[in-house]
């Protein structure tokens, strides 16, 4: 592995000039430098886990950052082969106390504790990805790194690392750059600047000066722990492909230590490019994590043909083992399904739905259960996979694999509320009274439960100007369609906050359903409504808005200065709904340049809602008129300012109301013969 030779005046840092802009940072000789950091991604707890760098004996600190400080102390590292990490290795600490430039950490628990520098400590989450590339590396992996081999096994089968999403989260407003980098103020960081510039550089002079390089384009990224096994880097640096300016751009640079591939390109780590090219880093990062994203579910999707083809084998041998090789038959599908013939007991929602303990624990020792546990993604039941990330709540301590688990409230009595409980009783009661409709069961079993009482029969509702219940369907529809048509312009500042979440969620309820073909098809268990219990931004978002697993819109801290006018946004719902249903995902866009709440574009799309409600029978308008009335002053005949997740919300209530009222069944009012007067559903 090379390391790349960086030279500079004490009065003036690395120059680099693209081609079109000035890049230019001074410092007056003699003044000291005082170095600065940005430390924020280290979790300063005691005991908290991270790394440091380390000489091979670990008995000195050593920087895997820093580059050689003449040509001779260049040479001798490239002769004796001291490149990368065959000078120095990671070592895991558990953090003690931070002091400024220094903090203290101890190797073990009860162990004695030494200092380190602050700069050179590493996150936990990196240092693993730091391990991880090594082990993918085709470079023979050092000595050291068996100590260590055990840790990365242990956390890969908790995590799955995504370089992607740390990129994105951790690394896209910063840069992991070397011991001593000068900004164009004066100030000098060591290893961690941040935040990045979003200003361009200035304009070029036509023709740069002596000493100054033209630069066309950064043309690619590595993150610091590819660079640091990558056999034209070797820095624990973000490096960056750049491509030279004339007269160097019909160069061939491929034969050099830190040659590209093609002609006037080199690589060069981030301490060589100044901050005014803050913007061209933060393109080549964009451009690398477009290509990773695709990548990593490229990785994925073989992941799971592999394990596909390992169920099938599996179920290919317990099939041959035991003699049944009908595959066409009833049988032997459900022997796909169950390949160990286990006794099912159904589920509670899902009746065809069928659940099986395979073994349980010959005693309940702690040492038994442990050992039973699954160690590795492929040891859990397919569509069953660990939670992501790893571990337990704040109040339930079960996820701990030294002992059985306990919960420290099991009669959850924080859920108890004398008022509710009281009237839900009430309530229960004055249903099972009528015993034209139900019929109390399990009084002496004590397993008490609801039965529909004999002879009730069922019935539409009547039709009144119509077929009401179609009128009732269609509607719904067409709310639902006036809705999406909302979501094609949301502005951003509609999106912030509680209601700004409750937009986002109408919008998952509406999608989240299966609907019914026509009003016919009733609901069986698989139509819906379903709940989404979590929202997921898809494919193709900008980095700097995200979503809160319960729809609330997250505006991350590099909100870019300069905001597109649209920005398409698809979300993916996760259902608790049968399986086989596809996933539901829904459209919008939103428009960032907009602060607003929404309420001056809704007018028009109030108008048209309570349009379509005026031709619903008069019984039921008034019910739907009632949700409605958040948006829509009906005495006055005029709109209201409603904020747009208000709209949302009395939208998605009248549309649902509409949608179960076209498939209820309902029977007589108590009292009535023959089916006239009211109907109960």
């Amino acid at each position: 592995q090379a390391l790349l030779l960086i030279s500079a005046s004490p009065s003036t840092s690395q120059r680099l000039e693209p081609s079109g802009h000035c890049a230019s940072m001074t410092v007056p000789d003699g003044q000291p430098l005082q170095k600065r950091t940005d430390s924020s991604l280290l979790e300063r707890k005691v005991d908290a886990k991270m790394w440091t760098w380390r000489s091979l004996d670990c008995k000195e600190s050593r920087d895997p950052s820093e580059a050689p400080t003449s040509r001779e102390d260049h040479l001798r590292i490239v002769k004796e082969k001291l490149c990368g990490l065959q000078r120095v290795r990671l070592v895991p600490v558990l953090f003690v106390e931070e002091r400024g430039a220094v903090s203290s950490v101890k190797r073990q628990l009860h162990a004695e504790a030494y200092e380190v520098p602050t700069s050179q400590l590493v996150p936990w989450y990196e240092g693993l990805l730091i391990l991880d590339a090594l082990s993918r590396s085709a470079s023979p992996v050092p000595a050291w790194f068996q100590e260590v081999q055990p840790i990365l096994a242990q956390e890969m089968k908790n995590l799955r690392l995504s370089p992607v999403l740390y990129v994105e989260k951790k690394l896209l407003d910063s840069a992991v750059t070397g011991p001593c980098c000068l900004d164009s103020n004066g100030a000098a960081w060591a290893h961690r600047r941040r935040p990045l510039r979003q200003d361009s550089p200035a304009a070029a002079e036509p023709s740069p000066a002596a000493g100054w390089y033209q630069v066309t384009a950064v043309a690619e990224y590595l993150p610091p722990w590819e660079a640091l096994v990558h056999k034209k880097c070797g820095l624990y640096q973000e490096y960056y492909m750049v491509r030279w300016g004339p007269p160097f751009d019909k160069i061939d640079y491929s034969n050099t230590e830190h040659g590209g591939e093609g002609p006037g390109t080199t690589w060069e780590p981030d301490e060589c490019l100044p901050d005014t090219l803050d913007v061209l880093r933060t393109s080549a990062k964009k451009a690398w994590l477009a290509q990773a994203q695709k990548r990593e579910l490229r990785e994925k999707e073989e992941l799971a043909v592999k394990r596909s083809a390992s169920e099938k084998e599996l179920i290919k041998r317990v099939s041959a083992e035991s003699g049944d090789q009908d595959a066409g038959s009833e049988k032997t599908r459900r022997t796909d399904l169950n390949p160990k013939r286990l006794k099912l007991c159904p589920d509670v929602s899902h009746p065809s739905v069928g659940h099986a303990v395979s073994s349980l624990p010959k005693s309940m020792d702690e040492a038994m259960i442990k050992k039973d546990w699954p160690k590795t993604l492929d040891d859990y039941p397919c569509n069953h996979p660990p939670a992501q990330p790893p571990g337990c709540c704040s109040i339930c301590s079960c996820m701990e694999d030294w002992h059985l688990g306990e919960l420290p409230d099991k009669a959850k009595s924080w859920i108890s509320d004398p008022s509710r409980d009281a009237l839900a009783e009430r309530a229960m009661q004055a249903f099972t009274d009528q015993s034209g409709l139900v019929r109390k069961r399990g009084a002496v079993s004590n397993m008490f439960f609801a039965e529909a009482g004999a002879g009730v029969k069922f019935q539409r509702l009547p039709e009144q100007g119509g077929d009401a219940q179609a009128s009732f369907w269609a509607l719904s529809k067409r709310l639902k369609e006036v809705a999406m048509q909302v979501a094609q312009a949301m502005p951003l500042g509609a999106l912030k906050g509680p209601r700004g979440a409750q937009a986002v969620q109408c919008l998952g309820r509406l999608n989240g359903h299966v609907l019914p073909v026509s009003r016919d098809v009733e609901y069986v268990g698989r139509s819906g409504p379903y709940e989404p219990i979590q929202f997921e931004v898809g494919a193709g978002a900008p980095y700097w808005l995200t979503l809160s697993s319960s729809g609330e819109v997250v505006i991350g801290d590099n909100f870019p200065a300069i905001q597109p006018q649209k920005v398409p946004l698809t979300v993916s719902l996760t259902c608790e709904q049968p399986n086989g249903l596809p996933q539901q995902t829904f459209s919008a866009i939103v428009l960032p340049q907009d602060s607003s709440n929404g309420s001056k574009a809704l007018e028009t799309h109030t108008q048209e809602v309570v349009r379509e409600v005026q031709g619903l029978p008069e019984p039921q308008r008034g019910f739907v008129e009632a949700r409605l009335a958040p948006i829509f002053d009906f005495s006055a005949k005029q709109c209201r300012a409603a904020h747009l997740g208000t709209w949302l919300k009395a939208v998605y209530e009248a549309s649902i109301m509409l949608q179960t009222a076209a498939s209820a069944n309902v029977v007589p009012s108590l009292g009535v013969e023959g089916g006239g007067g009211d109907a109960t559903a």
